[in-house]
């Protein structure tokens, strides 16, 4: 399938797709896999084999092989589709305090507090799926699940854990072969914890599944979150 582009580089929305990041141990020897995602855990003061510019906690795709020095060491990162997924939204907000004075009148006055709020969601519809899919673990998040197939019955009680999303905005721009080396990548990754969600049945139409979210700074790991945009580095065949 070809390139769709809707116009001057903007893709269509239906390209976007929606994960549950998996954190993987932590790693500290032996090269990375280029056109991999991972999150710094720590950084070599000097001679480190790290992008020049990376700082702990932040993600990177590996442009290279890279080579680990001495003090190196980060997270790799494994993404499962949220495949019920149709809508996705992310919303940021400052937060304002408003500094309105008598001398102001009839103006109004505000500055940024400099926090920043981030919320959001995702829908699409409820479907059958794999006891370990990420639709299944948001599902847990918020009634025991009980799950019974070939290798016998798995109970899940309800958390209320920081999971790492992430929205590839350009994912199915490319076909299903994917980015090629140097086509344009634009993820982002945002620590959430998840505050409700829906399941909504009428008679013509299909049951809808719905997860709305809020942003944290971190995840347990230290991870915050971040927008990659970049270049793509295509795994070695």
């Amino acid at each position: 399938m070809a390139m769709r582009v809707i116009n001057n580089g903007k893709s269509e929305g239906g390209m976007a797709m929606a994960y549950l990041v998996s954190i993987g141990a932590a790693i500290s020897t032996g090269p990375l896999v280029k056109g991999s995602f991972y999150y710094v855990k720590s950084k070599a003061s000097a001679a480190s084999g790290l992008p020049a510019n990376i700082a702990v906690g932040l993600p990177f795709q590996a442009a290279t092989a890279i080579a680990l020095a001495e003090g190196d060491e980060v997270y790799p990162l494994t993404m499962k589709p949220l495949g019920f997924a149709r809508d996705k939204s992310i919303d940021a907000s400052k937060n304002q305090v408003d500094t309105t004075t008598d001398i102001d009148y009839p103006n109004s006055s505000s500055m940024n507090e400099e926090s920043i709020t981030r919320t959001g969601s995702v829908s699409g519809y409820l479907m059958l799926d794999a006891k370990d899919s990420a639709m299944m673990k948001f599902m847990a998040q918020f009634q025991n699940l009980v799950y019974a197939d070939d290798d016998g019955v798995t109970v899940t009680a309800p958390s209320s854990e920081i999971v790492l999303l992430a929205f590839d905005w350009l994912a199915k721009t490319y076909g299903k072969a994917g980015p090629a080396e140097g086509d344009a990548r634009h993820v982002e990754f945002l620590p959430v914890t998840l505050s409700n969600t829906s399941k909504s049945a009428s008679k013509g139409s299909a049951v809808t599944l719905s997860f709305n979210y809020n942003g944290q700074p971190k995840t347990e790991e230290g991870l915050e979150g971040a927008t990659y945009i970049g270049p793509h580095y295509a795994p070695v065949a």
